[in-house]
Order: C-alpha cells, then sequence, then structure tokens
C-alpha cells in the first residue's frame, strides 16, 4: 500500500503506516496541522509537496522512548510499509508531534510552522518532564530512539509533543468524561529538567491519554 499525503489549502497532514517490531500490528496515525483536507495518494517522497517530506517529526513510544526522523525518511516503495518504530511486546505507538515543518511558499513561519525549541513528555499517571529538544538525536533509519522520560513501574507514556510555548494534554476523567489542559510556557518550565528524568507530579484532574503541541 501507499501512505496517504493529505494537503489542505495552506498546509499538509501525512498518514503514516507504521509497523510493530514484530510486522504484525498496523496503526494509521494522521498527523494534523490543519483541518482542512485533500486527499491523493503519494507513491514516494518526491512526490510531496510544500516541503512535506522535510518535516521533522517527534516519534515516541509508550515505554518512553523516542526520536526525531523526517517524513521522508520514513517513506517505503514497499507494499507492506516498512518497520520504523521499535516497540517491544506490550507497548504502543504514540501520536507523533510535528517539530519543524517548513511553511507554505509565502507564508511567514507562526505557530506550528516555528521549529520546536523543547519538547514535553507526560505520562498516564500525571507527570510532565519538559526538556531541550537538542537532548534528542535524528534516527533516519528509525529504531528505538533515546529515553526520554524515566517512568514508574506499571506507568506508561500517554504522548510526547515538541513544542515551542504551549501544549495541550487530553484524558479521562470522573465518570469517562473527557478532559484537556492546556499548559503555557511557565507551567512548563516548571516541570523542566533533563532528558530521562522522572518528571514533576501534576494535579490535572483527569488521567492523561494524550499530549499534542498547540505552539
Amino acid at each position: 500500500s501507499t501512505p496517504a499525503i493529505a494537503l489542505p489549502l495552506t498546509g499538509f497532514a501525512v498518514t503514516l503506516l507504521l509497523l510493530s517490531a514484530a510486522g504484525t500490528a498496523r496503526d494509521l496515525y494522521a498527523l494534523t496541522l490543519l483541518p482542512a483536507l485533500a486527499l491523493l495518494g503519494a507513491p514516494a517522497a518526491c512526490n510531496l509537496r510544500r516541503g512535506a517530506a522535510n518535516a521533522w517529526l517527534l516519534l515516541s513510544n509508550s515505554a518512553g522512548y523516542g526520536f526525531l526522523a523526517t517524513v521522508e525518511n520514513m517513506q517505503s516503495r514497499q507494499r507492506g510499509g516498512k518497520a520504523f518504530i521499535s516497540v517491544g511486546e506490550g507497548e504502543t505507538v504514540c501520536r507523533p508531534s510535528p517539530a519543524n515543518v517548513p511553511a507554505p511558499a509565502g507564508v511567514v513561519p507562526s505557530g506550528l510552522y516555528l521549529p520546536a525549541t523543547h519538547v514535553a513528555c507526560v505520562s498516564g499517571a500525571g507527570r510532565v518532564l519538559t526538556f531541550e529538544i537538542g537532548e534528542l538525536k535524528p534516527q533516519p533509519n528509525g529504531g528505538r530512539g533515546l529515553m526520554l522520560i524515566d517512568l514508574e513501574p506499571k506507568d506508561t507514556l500517554a504522548g510526547a509533543a515538541a513544542y515551542t510555548r504551549s501544549v495541550r494534554i487530553s484524558g479521562v476523567g470522573r465518570g469517562g468524561k473527557e478532559r484537556e489542559e492546556t499548559l503555557e510556557i511557565r507551567s512548563l518550565n516548571n516541570a523542566r529538567a533533563a532528558r530521562a528524568r522522572k518528571g514533576k507530579t501534576t494535579d490535572l484532574g483527569f488521567k492523561p491519554q494524550g499530549v499534542v503541541r498547540v505552539e
């Protein structure tokens, strides 16, 4: 199968086929940067438009490991895709996060089009850790990556997001009600430490299930 490239009028989103380490489980992730989408098929990276192939993404798994790679790194001519993110038994791939996305021609870079400066990690138990994105390394061939956050036993990484100023955490509260909380730069700075630390306990009032970049 070929990857599907979603192109809105003023940006893009990419749907990637990510394979597990065993090559048996396949998960589709839509990296939506802007809401209005138009879908088309793209058999290779050369068909991507507006610098999409050069977009850098933060990729992570529920065990707390992650790395940086470009969309082009993940393209494959193989019909079955290719294994790119290594996950162990019982682990899952977290939602990818845009780290450095080239702005469309004629658009002044702002918001999601600004290169991210930091990474925010959020665990299922509500621990938050932020650190400079320079502590990560590119892995063009994929793999497991570096430890992002030192998780307690039975805790998992709900998600990791690259950012410049803010992120939004989503999850489920009492009675199964969906909840979300936006962390601005002051709160994110309070959780800053070196990569692979345990992070800071936060009182969100709900169980985190994911985190996305706001700006």
